[in-house]
């Protein structure tokens, strides 16, 4: 996908932080592009219960985790199994617009990333950069640093679930 490479380089050469979902089993063996590129931060899904979905596909290339919906995988506590509602157009249409009860799965929790990274530079969570790319490098360092450890492996939960709250705290200006 090189137009797909060239369009993430130069969205980070400009400071532009972008997000891509690691995708969903059933649909892709292992975690697909965008989201393995090494500029976009990609992103696995959790459900309500802080567990992984059992829809999750996991390696390397997932940065962060979070909410997505659906059933956890096996062995995790949690029974919430809800999913992550979303206004998105109605199947077969191009104009009218749903909130449909069953989606689920990683393109809602990149959905959830790419707000905190929103937010994270609305709030000045970051101190200012000298670069874009520098501003994108800080926002991904912020995510991943301020992201809650689920004692999962690295290629399941990357740094962990997004802490939006812990992200957006402001850092004290020198």
């Amino acid at each position: 996908m090189p137009l797909v490479d060239e369009a993430l380089r130069e969205a980070y050469l400009a400071g532009i932080v972008t997000v891509a979902s690691g995708g969903n089993l059933g649909s892709e063996g292992c975690v697909s592009e965008p989201a393995t590129g090494p500029r976009v931060i990609g992103v696995g899904g959790t459900t309500e219960g802080a567990c992984l979905g059992a829809y999750s596909l996991s390696g390397g290339s997932i940065d962060l985790v979070a909410p997505g919906g659906g059933i956890p995988r096996s062995g995790c506590p949690s029974v919430s199994s809800r999913p992550i509602y979303q206004v998105t157009l109605r199947p077969g249409t191009t104009s009218e617009f749903a909130v449909p009860a069953t989606y689920v799965g990683t393109s809602m929790a990149a959905a959830h990333v790419s707000g905190a990274a929103a937010l994270l530079l609305a709030s000045r969570g970051i101190r200012p950069q000298e670069t874009p790319r520098a501003l994108v490098d800080s926002v991904s360092r912020r995510l991943c640093n301020t992201a809650r450890d689920l004692g999962l492996p690295s290629p399941q939960q990357g740094c962990g679930l997004l802490d939006v709250g812990r992200a957006t705290k402001p850092v004290s200006r020198l």
